[in-house]
């Protein structure tokens, strides 16, 4: 996703220009379906999971990433969690079984 939408999406923080406040989650999927092409804001690129698709979370981002983060998005990402989440493929019990050990 363009690095200006996710901005746009925060909020801002509270008294201090510039900044933002909110959570951003990093999806990481091998299901998702783009629909710009049927949406009202192609600019979103959003995508749809099918239904029940469930994540896990990886990792809260180092902070490596979230410099990368704050110098595409060009705004103070201090008061924002940055999480990275995987997609659970979950076909049989036993892919439940490996995500709960």
């Amino acid at each position: 996703t363009d690095p200006r939408v996710v901005r746009d999406f925060l909020g801002p923080r509270v008294g201090a220009a510039g900044g933002a406040s909110g959570t951003i989650f990093i999806l990481q999927s091998a299901t998702a379906r783009a629909i710009a092409a049927y949406s009202v804001y192609p600019e979103e690129q959003e995508v749809v999971f099918r239904a029940g698709t469930q994540f896990q979370v990886v990792r809260q981002a180092e902070k490596g990433l979230k410099r990368l983060l704050e110098c595409a998005m060009r705004c103070d990402l201090r008061d924002v969690d940055v999480i990275e989440m995987q997609e659970l493929s979950l076909d049989s019990w036993r892919d439940l079984e490996g995500y709960l050990a």
